[in-house]
């Protein structure tokens, strides 16, 4: 059974080896058998899942003077990374970037120049997490 809130779950289904989309899983094993003095032992029952990495990028952002929040095109579970590219189209000599509020969701990016000021800046970026 699969949930997306941990509370209401859709009806089990025999397991079939696949993708399956969800937050919340639920497993049974269901035993029959025509022996009503059969005792069943079930000695082990497992399940493997892995999480689907993917990356999310756009290109061509512009930042403006102040802090830009970016807000990813899909929320990752978890997030490994983010890369600003090289290809800061109009970086000056001695201007910098900082990246604050990294989440699952997005990140804030701002630009200063060698004075300190906000600048605006057009960047590429690439995130990667599952």
């Amino acid at each position: 059974a699969v949930s997306d809130d941990n509370v209401t779950f859709s009806t089990f289904q025999d397991f079939v080896i696949g993708d399956y989309t969800g937050r919340y899983f639920k497993f049974r094993v269901l035993l029959t058998s025509n022996n009503n003095t059969a005792t069943p032992i079930v000695t082990a029952v497992g399940v493997t899942l892995q999480l689907e990495a993917f990356t999310v990028s756009e290109n061509d952002v512009s930042s403006g003077t102040g802090t830009k929040a970016v807000t990813f095109p899909r929320s990752f579970t978890l997030l490994n990374s983010i890369a600003i590219t090289l290809s800061i189209q109009d970086m000056a000599s001695g201007d910098k970037y900082a990246i604050s509020s990294k989440s699952k969701t997005g990140f804030n990016i701002a630009f200063q120049n060698s004075s300190g000021s906000g600048v605006s800046r057009t960047f590429d970026y690439v995130a990667k997490g599952v």
